[in-house]
C-alpha cells in the first residue's frame, strides 16, 4: 500500500507539471539567472532547459545534476511533509529517513538509496517481490546508533527543558520579589528613615549649640571662682605673676607633664595646652607654616559653635587622635645641644633604654623664617628679636627655652657619658713587660703613669648587672628629658604665634588651664611658683651656688586682699614638704663638674639634680580645686541621648544602604540585562563551580567568580584564567558563550582568557578542554541552560 502511494506521488507530480506547462508555458531561470518561458513541447523533450530546478524535465533525466545539485523541485517552501504545498514537492524523501531527499532521477533507477529500498518500489512495472529481494530492509542496523542518539538527545532536551523551565521560573519569581523589596527599601523605607535623621540632626544641633555656649560660661566661672573656701584665693589668684613669668610657667608646665607620661606628647605638641586652648575656644590650626595660627570662637556663628562643640564632644569620648610620643625631628634646647647622649651600642641587641630612648631620638629643629610682626613677643632682654640668619620665631623660642627654671644640662653630660661607657676587656692589662727582664721600678717616672692609670681603671670597675640596670634607668630618664624638651619648645612656638596676633588673650586664664590638664603634683607646681614669680624669687648671687628650691625654702607667703594670704594653702603646704624632702640633699654646681666618668651604682631621684616630676593624683591638695572642672567632663544626659540616637539612626541608614546597595547589584543596572543569561537562566547557577580534567591539568570554571587551572590533584592555587566577564549567545549556532576574562599574563604572550560553549544536556558538566590557541582556553559544558526551542530545531526533536 505505501509503495502504491509513492507511485502516484510521483505520477501526480509529473502530470501536475505538465498541465501547467500545456497551459500557459513553464517559467524557469536560463543558466544566466535570467527568467524564461518553456513551451510545451519543450517541457519533457530530454533537454534540460531549468538548470536551477529541473523543472522541465521531471519526467526525464536530462536534468540530474543540476546547479544546486540536485533536480525538479527542491525548493525549501516544497518539502515532503508540506502536505498544504500548491504543488507537490519535486524531490523524494525516504520513508525511515526524512532528512535524506532524493532526486526523482534517483527513483527506481536499481540503486537502493533508501534502508528500507523505499526509493525503488515506485514503478508500478516493476515486481514488489523483485524489489523486496534486492532493496532489503536493513533499517534497524543502519539506524541504530543514530536513532540511540536522537532518543538520548531528546530524553537529555525534555530533562534539560524542564529543568530550564524551572530555573527560569525560579528566576522570575526571585527578580519580581526582589525589585519589589528594593522599591520598598530605596523608595520608602529610605525616605522614612532620612525624615528622620533630618528632624533628629537639628535637634542635636540646637542641643550642640547650647553646649558650646554653656561649656565656655562654665569654664570662665568655674576658674574665676575657683577655691576651696572663702579663706583661700582663687587658684587664677594663685598666679601672681607677669606676663613672661606666666609663660615660662606655661611652657614648664607643659615640659613637666611630657616627662610624666608620653601620652601627654601628641604629634609632637603639648597636650595640655592643646586642650587648655581648646576648652577657652582658641581653635589651632596645626599645618599652618611657618607659624601655627589660631581662630576664636565665634559665639555668633551657629556653624562655629557646632563644630566647636563637636570637638569638645570628640575629646569627652575619647576620639581625638592621639598618636603618642613622636619621633620628630627636633632635638636639643639650650642645655648641651651636642651633648645629648646617642644610641648605645649593645652587643646583646637589647634595648637597654627600653621603649622611650629610641622613640625620642629627636634631631634638631629646623629654622622658620618669618617676617617681623607688630606684637611680637618680645625677648626678655628687650629686643625685637629680628635677627639673621636665625628666623624671628626661632631667636624667641629660644630665649623663652632659657628662661625656664629647670636645668637639666649637667643631667644630660652625666648621662651622656655613662650611657656611652663599655667596660674594659678581662686581660686588657697584660703587656710585654712580662716578657722582658727589666722591671719598671715604681718609684720611677713611668711607674708612676702606669700605677695612676691602674687606679682609674679600678675606680671605674663596677658589677655588669648593676651597670645595665643603671643605663636602663639614666636611658627611660633621658627619653623623659627629651620629650619634656619638645613638649616645651612646641609650646613655645604657639605662644610666640598668641602674642603675633592682634586678639587679646587672657594668658594667666589659659596657663591656669594648662594646670589643670597638665595633671602636675601640687609639689611639682610650688617649686614652679616659688622658682619663677619674681614676688618669691631670691635673686642669685652668681659667685655662690645654691639649688634653685633652696629659695622656697621655708615657703614664703604674701598677704592679699581680705585678709587672704598668696600662695594657698595648699601650695605652701606642698613646697614644705619637698623642703623636707630636699634637705641636706646633695646640687652639683655647674662649676663644679668635672668632664670625666662618674659611675652610679644606681641611680636615685635628684641625679645630677634632676628630681622626676610627678602626676597629681585624687589625693593631691589641688585635686579639690578642679572638682568642678573635672564635673564637666561629661556629656549632659539630654544631648547624650540625642548622640545615641543618631549613631542608631546613622547605623540603620548605613545598613538599609548596604542592603539596597547588595540588591542593586544581584539585579543589575539597565546596561546589565544579560547578567544572569537569557531569561535569567543562570540565576540557579549562580556560584557554582564545574571541574573536568585535561591531560595532566584539572580546570575548573566558577560561574560569576574565577577560572583556574591547576595540576591534576593540586588542590588551591593555580593559574588565574580570568574573572567572570560576560554571557552571551552565538547568534549563528544559538550556543550559550560563557567567557572569563583578564587572567595571569602568559611569558612573552597575551592575557589568559577562558571561553565555555554549552550545549544541550540534562545535567549541568564539563565535557572537555583545549588551547587551541596561546594562553586561550576553549571548554565544552553540556547543561540543561541550552535546551531551548532553538536547539529542539536544530535538532528536528
Amino acid at each position: 500500500m505505501a509503495r502504491r502511494k509513492v507511485i502516484a506521488f510521483a505520477l501526480s507530480t509529473s502530470l501536475l507539471l505538465l498541465q501547467n506547462a500545456s497551459s500557459s508555458g513553464l517559467v524557469c531561470k536560463t543558466w544566466t539567472g535570467a527568467d524564461q518561458e518553456v513551451p510545451p513541447p519543450r517541457v519533457n523533450d530530454g533537454y534540460c532547459d531549468c538548470p536551477h530546478d529541473g523543472s522541465d524535465e521531471v519526467g526525464t533525466g536530462a536534468c540530474a545534476g543540476s546547479m544546486d545539485g540536485m533536480w525538479a523541485g527542491l525548493s525549501p517552501r516544497l518539502l515532503p511533509s508540506d502536505a498544504d504545498a500548491a504543488v507537490p514537492p519535486a524531490a523524494f524523501a525516504c520513508r525511515q529517513q526524512p532528512s535524506l531527499r532524493l532526486p526523482l532521477s534517483r527513483l527506481n533507477d536499481g540503486i537502493c538509496d533508501c534502508c528500507d529500498g523505499s526509493d525503488e518500489a515506485t514503478d508500478p512495472s516493476l515486481s514488489s517481490v523483485s524489489m523486496r529481494g534486492s532493496c532489503p530492509d536493513i533499517c534497524d542496523e543502519v539506524l541504530a546508533d543514530e536513532r540511540a542518539r536522537v532518543a538520548k538527545l531528546r530524553s537529555d532536551f525534555e530533562a534539560g527543558f524542564k529543568v530550564r523551565a524551572e530555573a527560569i521560573e525560579e528566576y522570575d519569581q526571585w527578580r519580581s520579589r526582589s525589585e519589589e523589596n528594593l522599591h520598598q527599601l530605596r523608595d520608602v523605607d529610605m525616605e522614612i528613615m532620612k525624615k528622620d535623621k533630618e528632624e533628629l540632626d537639628l535637634r542635636l544641633t540646637t542641643a550642640k549649640l547650647t553646649f558650646a555656649r554653656d561649656w565656655i560660661s562654665s569654664v570662665m566661672d568655674i576658674t574665676s571662682l575657683m577655691s576651696t573656701n572663702e579663706h583661700q584665693p582663687s587658684l587664677k589668684g594663685m598666679l601672681i605673676m607677669d606676663e613672661m613669668e606666666t609663660v615660662s610657667f606655661i611652657l614648664s608646665l607643659c615640659m613637666l607633664s611630657a616627662e610624666i607620661s608620653a601620652q601627654n606628647l601628641v604629634n609632637g605638641r603639648c597636650l595640655a595646652l592643646d586642650l587648655a586652648s581648646l576648652d577657652l575656644g582658641i581653635i589651632w590650626d596645626h599645618s599652618s607654616d611657618p607659624m601655627p595660627t589660631f581662630t576664636l570662637l565665634d559665639s555668633e556663628s551657629k556653624d562655629s559653635l557646632s563644630q566647636y562643640a563637636d570637638s569638645i564632644l570628640s575629646r569627652i569620648e575619647g576620639k581625638e587622635a592621639k598618636k603618642g610620643p613622636q619621633s620628630n625631628s627636633r632635638r636639643g634646647g639650650r642645655h648641651g645641644r651636642n651633648d645629648r647622649p646617642p644610641p648605645p651600642d649593645v652587643s646583646s641587641g637589647d634595648d637597654p633604654y627600653g621603649d622611650d630612648w629610641e622613640d625620642n631620638d629627636h634631631d634638631d629643629d629646623e629654622d622658620i623664617e618669618s617676617p617681623h610682626q607688630d606684637g611680637e613677643l618680645e625677648s626678655s632682654d628687650g629686643d625685637s628679636g629680628v635677627e639673621s640668619p636665625k628666623s624671628s620665631i626661632e631667636n624667641i623660642v629660644e630665649e623663652l627655652m632659657d628662661s625656664l627654671p629647670h636645668d637639666r644640662s649637667l643631667f644630660r653630660k652625666q648621662t651622656s657619658l655613662v650611657l656611652n661607657y663599655s667596660p674594659p676587656l678581662s686581660g686588657k692589662k697584660q703587656t710585654k713587660t712580662e716578657e722582658i727582664d727589666d722591671i719598671v721600678p715604681e718609684d720611677s717616672p713611668e711607674g708612676a703613669a702606669e700605677s695612676e692609670e691602674e687606679e682609674q681603671e679600678n675606680e671605674h670597675e663596677v658589677d655588669p648587672m648593676a651597670l645595665k640596670e643603671v643605663k636602663l634607668a639614666l636611658g627611660r630618664l633621658s627619653g623623659s628629658v627629651d620629650r619634656g624638651e619638645i613638649s616645651a619648645k612646641s609650646a613655645a612656638r604657639y605662644i610666640v604665634a598668641m602674642h603675633a596676633s592682634e586678639t587679646v588673650l587672657d594668658v594667666e586664664l589659659l596657663a591656669l588651664m594648662v594646670l589643670y590638664h597638665s595633671k602636675i603634683s601640687a609639689s611639682d607646681v610650688a617649686e614652679l611658683i616659688y622658682m619663677i614669680s619674681s614676688e618669691f624669687k631670691v635673686k642669685e648671687d652668681e659667685a655662690t651656688c645654691s639649688a634653685p628650691w633652696a629659695a622656697m625654702c621655708p615657703p614664703r607667703t604674701k598677704a592679699g586682699e581680705g585678709g587672704r594670704t598668696y600662695p594657698p594653702t595648699v601650695i605652701v603646704e606642698a613646697a614644705q614638704a619637698v623642703c623636707d624632702q630636699r634637705e641636706g640633699a646633695a646640687y652639683v654646681c655647674s662649676s663644679q663638674i668635672e668632664e670625666e666618668l662618674n659611675l652610679p651604682t644606681e641611680v636615685s631621684d635628684g641625679y645630677y639634680n634632676y628630681y622626676e616630676p610627678r602626676g597629681r593624683d585624687v589625693d593631691d591638695g589641688l585635686s579639690a580645686y578642679f572638682q568642678d572642672l573635672d564635673g564637666m567632663q561629661m556629656i549632659p544626659a539630654d544631648l547624650s541621648d540625642l548622640m545615641k540616637q543618631r549613631d542608631s539612626v546613622e547605623k540603620e541608614l548605613k545598613s538599609l544602604s548596604i542592603r539596597i546597595s547588595s540588591l542593586e547589584r544581584e539585579l543589575g543596572d539597565d546596561s546589565d540585562k544579560s547578567k544572569y543569561g537569557a531569561d535569567g537562566e543562570l540565576y540557579t547557577m549562580r556560584d557554582s563551580c564545574h571541574k573536568v580534567e585535561q591531560g595532566k591539568y584539572e580546570y575548573e570554571v566558577c560561574i560569576f567568580g574565577k577560572a583556574t587551572q591547576r595540576d591534576i590533584g593540586q588542590r588551591s592555587g593555580g593559574t588565574n584564567l580570568g574573572q567572570w566577564h560576560s554571557a552571551t549567545v552565538d547568534e549563528n549556532s544559538g550556543k550559550r558563550l560563557l567567557k572569563w576574562t583578564g587572567g595571569t599574563k602568559c611569558w612573552n604572550g597575551p592575557v589568559r582568557s577562558a571561553e565555555v560553549s554549552i550545549t544541550c544536556g540534562a545535567k549541568t558538566k564539563l565535557l572537555s578542554a583545549d588551547e587551541p590557541e596561546t594562553c586561550r582556553y576553549i571548554l565544552e559544558m553540556e547543561s540543561p541552560v541550552g535546551c531551548d526551542e532553538s536547539f529542539k530545531q536544530s535538532n528536528a526533536l
